[in-house]
């Protein structure tokens, strides 16, 4: 590969465009350039390949994917049951606190108030799926009567996170082909700062991280199937009811379509035609598209700008993209599409500042929506060898993650909208994944290696252990835990994590 296209692939899937690195922030776009000095250094040579592989041109190498047929039996059921409890217990851990509406909470937990009273709903410039989600979320702790506070706002919220970490563990099981490093994976998304945050607020992130994962999950096993039969029927149904729940939350996740169709123009299942396959995936997400209209149309709300006919929906989504193309407002936490991988501007939901600025003074309260810093920098490095991997071997499961990477932030380079850093939350677990691939290459390479072996696989396990030990460090400014000003600002490392640049 051209070493001048090779380094324009790097800097656009980590994001480090010119912009990126001559950034205001000196530690990050230092932290920039040394990450792609390690990438070409890890490029020098592969982590492990196969004889066969080294041999062969990659020009004339079919892709492959060696997960297709890795098996999932009762153990990874019972893995990917015990880290998605153990997410479910980490954020349901006094969930409740604070007890007010914080953030966009007063857009969609009013909105399970308006629907529970039939009235007109304010915030109407999503699709109904996560409002109706939080709705049930009330019903299920009394509905209006015991229900209307943040133990029934949010508890919905946290199942459908753990049970993305489920998903995740299945996901990066098929692409790792390993119980061990699909667990890591998990891991490092369960102990990453927010998804945790994410997973405690009635807002609809928590949620489309589920039906984001389940897609892509489910088109990966599509495509992974040799033939056409009930396998790959079943999978392109899940795949396709997925996708529609995920558009019926929020459209951005509409960008998988494109990744779906690349999927199906590259290598589909033997005995489907490509017309076949678009008409059945874009026909059954359509529909689950438009059932999550019905509750509006069956309600009736007396109120006249309400939803009451088809013509009504149809307008509705005229409504929702004009609101979002034209969405040029500002706010002190709104971030570009490149500071994002740099966990550069973490957006903060709630805050409590103690009464004066000295160190021990008590208490600052905080919720900061902030991804492990730990992760996401790795991930800069991760995500292009895992791309280079892919590249190099032909890796079919590779190549899908990174693709998945991609076009779920690439997009918003153009997006005429303001955004924050939350926008980026579908990828954090593709970059989770990427670290773990590249830690299981690591290991294997160090394990033919006896001089490096006990160096490289202490590194590894160092690595791992520090993603959980920076999750509890930050923790006290993830779930509002009293502490000091001066411990509060221990946790402050760049200026841009304490207010954005707007």
């Amino acid at each position: 590969m051209h070493p001048g296209k090779f380094l324009l692939g790097v800097a656009a899937i980590a994001g480090l465009d010119a912009c990126t690195l001559a950034s205001h922030n000196v530690a990050l776009a230092g932290a920039a350039w040394i990450a792609i000095g390690a990438i070409f250094a890890l490029g020098h040579r592969s982590l492990e390949r196969r004889e066969s592989v080294a041999r062969a041109s990659p020009a004339r190498r079919a892709w492959t994917a060696p997960s297709a047929d890795v098996a999932f039996g009762r153990r990874d059921l019972a893995a990917a049951a015990l880290l998605g409890a153990s997410s479910f217990a980490l954020s349901i851990a006094y969930y409740w606190v604070p007890n007010q509406k914080i953030f966009d909470e007063v857009y969609f937990a009013r909105a399970a108030e308006e629907y529970l009273r039939n009235q007109r709903i304010f915030e109407n410039t999503h699709p109904p799926l996560t409002k109706l989600i939080v709705t049930a979320s009330v019903l299920a702790f009394g509905g209006l009567s015991r229900g209307d506070d943040a133990y029934g706002w949010r508890f919905l919220d946290v199942l459908f996170s753990a049970l993305a970490v489920a998903v995740l563990y299945a996901f990066a099981k098929r692409v790792t082909g390993s119980r061990r490093w699909a667990g890591a994976a998990a891991a490092f998304f369960l102990f990453d700062g927010m998804h945790f945050v994410q997973s405690r607020i009635a807002t609809p992130e928590g949620i489309v991280i589920f039906f984001s994962l389940a897609a892509a999950y489910w088109l990966y096993r599509f495509w992974t199937t040799p033939q056409w039969g009930r396998d790959a029927g079943a999978r392109l149904a899940a795949f396709a009811i997925a996708f529609g729940c995920l558009i019926a939350c929020k459209w951005y996740g509409a960008v998988l379509f494109v990744l779906a169709l690349g999927m199906g123009a590259w290598q589909r299942p033997r005995g489907l035609r490509f017309a076949g396959f678009v008409v059945a995936f874009a026909g059954m997400a359509a529909l689950v598209y438009a059932l999550a209209w019905i509750p509006d149309l069956v309600r009736q709300s007396p109120d006249p700008n309400e939803i009451h006919t088809l013509r009504d929906v149809v307008q509705r989504q005229y409504d929702m993209f004009e609101y979002h193309y034209n969405l040029h407002a500002t706010h002190p936490y709104a971030s570009k599409w490149w500071e994002w991988p740099l966990d550069d501007v973490p957006v903060v939901y709630y805050y409590t500042p103690a009464p004066s600025p000295t160190p021990a003074s008590c208490c600052v309260r905080e919720i900061t929506s902030m991804p492990n810093p730990l992760t996401l920098w790795f991930g800069l490095i991760g995500v292009p060898v895992v791309a280079w991997l892919a590249w190099r071997e032909r890796n079919r499961g590779y190549a899908f993650v990174v693709l998945t990477y991609l076009v779920q932030w690439l997009p918003w380079a153009a997006s005429p909208r303001i955004a924050w850093e939350y926008h980026y939350y579908v990828d954090v677990p593709l970059v989770c994944l990427c670290n773990a691939v590249v830690l299981q290459r690591l290991w294997q390479w160090s394990k033919a290696r006896v001089p490096a072996r006990a160096m490289a696989q202490t590194a590894v396990a160092a690595y791992a252990a520090a993603v959980a030990i920076a999750f509890l460090y930050f923790y006290p400014i993830l779930a509002a835990v009293p502490i000091t000003w001066g411990a509060w600002s221990q946790r402050m490392w760049f200026p841009t994590w304490i207010i954005g640049p707007g």
